[in-house]
């Protein structure tokens, strides 16, 4: 991070791809990352507008209270709940005479829209 950030200086930075961003963003704000994608933006965009701007005032009490009271919560809960789902698809996938998927299932093709809908 400190190489892209001495590279690009003062533009722009943006950072993808982390599970649960926000957990980074503080840090991350220190290198010159100027924003990043939050996936709880998802499912709770109130609270990941208002983190963000904690973050980009440097408000250090008010992040550190969110991620104890909010972020890391959800965080662990939703790994908990991605490894227990995990376990028992491969319990099943040992269960079968089949091979175990190599992917997730695939949903259908969505209909056309049409004038009626």
């Amino acid at each position: 991070m400190t190489r892209i950030h001495t590279r690009l200086g003062d533009r722009p930075t943006y950072l993808d791809g982390l599970p649960t961003a926000e957990t980074f963003a503080l840090p991350y704000t220190e290198l010159g990352v100027t924003t990043y994608s939050s996936a709880i933006f998802n499912f709770a965009p109130r609270f990941a507008v208002e983190f963000y701007e904690a973050v980009r005032a440097e408000d250090r009490k008010r992040i550190h209270h969110d991620l104890n009271e909010f972020v890391f919560p959800t965080a662990i809960s939703a790994t908990a709940v991605t490894v227990t789902r995990s376990a028992s698809s491969r319990r099943e996938s040992a269960r079968s005479a089949d091979p175990p998927a190599l992917s997730a299932p695939r949903r259908g093709t969505l209909p056309q829209p049409n004038p009626t809908n």
